[in-house]
């Protein structure tokens, strides 16, 4: 299961972890038929929550590490559903010790879900204020070699950049996540937001108004929006922010489009009530 921050609000995108390796019962440890078990509750757990039936994915996800203490994935997909519900302590309970699991088990263990675990990690420290917590997280996982989705975790680091307000670090974390994906459509749209902010600043830091910032916001902005997947132009958000980059380059027409695409996704949303207000004489 890997994670890679949303819009304002968590806005998670997830998919499915890769098959694990059948490791061999050690004396001691569980017996080669309940790691079987074990393996067989974590499948139906995730097969459950792609069902969005989530009281019975808990379930059997809690049985699949009774069953094994060590099922590395059970813990990883059950520290993202914690965080989903918000229960941030149960969450990093969960991911640090699949962590922790995984690099004990070393070579026999599944290397390539370490970097999955921290950047889930990462995601939870960001959508607790835990900034420096979560850049240490997510560079380890941007620093794994076995990283299969790296512009995840530059995306998420890119992202805790921004809410400490670091915009030159944030730019450079974001232009390798688009670099490595150029179809990743939150990091242009998070590069926007960065732009779009440092419009807002002067050379000294006050506010202000600088015409290139919100231009660049624009461009990055229409990179995200303009990939070809249908959550990416879906992604309210991102028409709200264009079509206020639009309305400071003095581009009035396009804004409102923009504005009005964003109400059409869904006016009850938080992004969709403000279109509105926008659009409004």
């Amino acid at each position: 299961m890997r994670l890679q921050g949303g819009q304002r609000q968590p806005g998670l995108a997830i998919a499915g972890i890769a098959a694990s390796l059948c490791l061999t019962a050690c004396p001691g440890g569980p017996s080669e038929e309940d790691l079987n078990r074990s393996r067989t509750e974590y499948d139906l757990g995730v097969g459950l929550y792609s069902e969005n039936n989530i009281a019975g994915a808990f379930q059997h996800l809690q049985e699949s590490i009774r069953l094994d203490p060590e099922n590395v994935e059970a813990h990883t997909v059950l520290g993202t559903l914690h965080m989903l519900r918000g229960e941030n302590d149960q969450a990093e309970s969960h991911l640090r010790t699949a962590i922790a699991t995984n690099e004990r088990l070393g070579a026999a263990g599944l290397p390539a879900l370490t970097p999955d675990a921290y950047n889930t990690l990462g995601v939870l420290y960001i959508n607790a204020h835990r900034y420096e917590d979560a850049v240490t997280a997510l560079r380890s996982a941007t620093g794994d070699l076995m990283n299969r989705t790296p512009h995840l975790g530059w995306g998420n680091l890119g992202w805790v950049y921004y809410e400490m307000r670091d915009y030159p670090h944030s730019l450079e974390a974001l232009q390798q996540a688009v670099r490595l994906q150029p179809q990743f459509c939150n990091g242009w749209f998070r590069m926007g937001q960065v732009f779009f902010a440092q419009g807002q600043l002067t050379v000294d830091g006050q506010p202000g108004g600088d015409p290139e910032g919100f231009a660049h916001a624009d461009e990055a902005l229409t990179h995200a929006l303009e990939v070809d997947r249908p959550e990416c132009a879906a992604l309210q958000d991102a028409w709200l922010l264009r079509g206020e980059a639009r309305a400071r380059l003095g581009r009035r027409d396009e804004a409102v489009q923009d504005f009005e695409r964003c109400v059409e996704l869904d006016a009850n949303t938080e992004a969709g009530r403000t279109c509105a207000r926008l659009l409004s004489p």
